[in-house]
């Protein structure tokens, strides 16, 4: 009996261990969010999976295909999405902060759940995923989904 509850437990530990990453919303600050996106100054990230109104998006489209590009600059990260096609084109999101739990609502500076952004064409995006090779995000004022993935 004590051999197979052994054997049990390596096994649940095992499995833990082979998790890939920790998601959001698992206690990051909103500075560790934002250095996830900037990779500490430029971060670039390719898009892999669209969906509008709940509906997939060809990412054969040479209109689908774009990626965010966060640059740090000084106290504040400016974001652009860019076409990767052959004529490129570039939108300005805006300048970017992770949004902060205050004071009151417990552990100061934790990540609450959106990048907001000022300035731009974007005002915010609701994070459901972050690691420091994945972004998932819904934009609720488009019903847009997006999933991005860390360029090489």
């Amino acid at each position: 009996m004590k051999n197979q509850l052994l054997y049990l437990v390596v096994v649940v530990v095992g499995l833990m261990a082979c998790e890939e990453e920790m998601f959001y919303p698992s206690g990051l600050y909103a500075s560790q969010v934002e250095r996830l996106l900037t990779k500490g100054d430029t971060g670039q990230w390719t898009l892999v999976h669209k969906e509008v109104d709940g509906e997939e998006q060809s990412l054969d489209d040479c209109t689908a295909q774009h990626q965010l590009h966060f640059y740090e600059q000084g106290d504040s990260i400016a974001v652009y999405e860019i076409s990767t096609c052959d004529s490129p084109d570039s939108i300005y999101y805006g300048a970017m902060y992770a949004s902060a739990t205050d004071e009151d609502q417990g552990n100061p500076n934790l990540f609450s759940d959106s990048l907001v952004f000022s300035g731009g064409t974007q005002q915010f995006v609701l994070v459901d995923y972050i690691t420091s090779t994945k972004l998932y995000f819904t934009n609720p004022r488009t019903n847009t989904y997006c999933q991005y993935r860390l360029s090489e």
